[in-house]
């Protein structure tokens, strides 16, 4: 979720961001996208899953084979699904 210093505060209620990260570990990158997303105002909240990948992976993909490529020139690349900051169909309100 956007931290109270993000630009995004105010009209982003969250995002799911899928990371590609060049690390020697799955550890190390996990630590690498977590600095990263703090570094740009965010808070993780939660790591759904993380394991190495290859160009294979996402033979049958081609957007995210391309951020895979480009992880491998730049080093990491981060893919953020913005959700609008209201109630989401998951949230009961009261």
């Amino acid at each position: 979720m956007p931290s109270s210093k993000s630009d995004d505060y105010k009209e982003v209620g969250g995002a799911f961001v899928s990371c590609w990260v060049k690390a020697d570990t799955v550890e190390n990158a996990q630590k690498k996208a977590k600095l990263s997303i703090e570094d740009n105002s965010w808070l993780v909240l939660n790591v759904l899953e993380s394991y190495p990948v290859s160009a294979k992976t996402y033979e049958n993909r081609n957007e995210a084979l391309e951020y895979f490529h480009q992880a491998e020139i730049d080093g990491e690349v981060y893919n953020f699904h913005l959700w609008p900051n209201e109630p989401q169909e998951s949230e009961q309100i009261n």
